[in-house]
């Protein structure tokens, strides 16, 4: 479930903010008189909005992916330092004992990087 959920945020932020981006763009290049051509619009556009999309919802797989590694530990009989919770108790976990807002953003540039070329 919250990899459906995780999925569908991202989509609606992704295409919601490529059209204001757009938008945004066509407004500036009419208000400074100068032109760009549709690729490099587009290109920008799709930038910002995989940078924004992926800033939202970063925090949602950092949360499902220590919840699928904690099952497969348990299920393997792998000792683990974090032992299989609910999605809430996991999300408040580890914002409560690794470091606040700043742990579910571990390892978001190289996301950023991996997801350059979507």
């Amino acid at each position: 479930l919250p990899t459906c959920i995780g999925a569908s945020v991202y989509y609606a932020i992704k295409f919601m903010t490529f059209d204001a981006c757009i938008m945004g763009i066509g407004i500036l290049s009419e208000r400074y008189d100068f032109e760009m051509q549709k690729d490099i619009k587009h290109a920008v556009a799709g930038l910002c909005a995989g940078v924004i999309g992926n800033a939202a919802t970063y925090p949602n797989n950092c949360i499902r992916k220590r919840l699928q590694t904690s099952y497969v530990c348990d299920i393997i009989g792998v000792k683990s330092a974090y032992q299989p919770q609910n999605y809430l108790r996991t999300a408040q976990s580890m914002y409560f004992n690794e470091g606040g807002i700043v742990r579910f953003y571990r390892g978001f540039g190289l996301n950023l990087l991996r997801n350059a070329p979507n």
